[in-house]
């Protein structure tokens, strides 16, 4: 069973992207929170901040992903306290 993507989650997305100084593109992933869902892309913020009232600026960043791109995404789980 599949779950659609909301603003919101937080995923891990395994895309394909071009690769400079290459023909073939590569397999890359990344790990964030979905800020936008269009129905040709994705809009996931990395290293964003826990305060949801901090304004984003120049340390976290928006990635753009092309649905046409993404080979698969995986919601991850939140509220689990994990001991480090």
């Amino acid at each position: 069973m599949f779950m659609r993507v909301r603003k919101g989650h937080t995923i891990a997305v395994t895309f394909l992207d071009h690769v400079f100084d290459d023909v073939e593109p590569a397999c890359f992933c990344v790990y964030g929170k979905v800020v936008k869902t269009r129905n040709h892309y994705l809009v996931v913020e990395v290293w964003g901040y826990a305060d949801a009232s901090v304004a984003p600026d120049e340390n976290s960043h928006h990635y753009t992903i092309l649905r046409s791109a993404i080979l698969k995404v995986r919601q991850l789980l939140i509220g689990q306290q994990l001991e480090v």
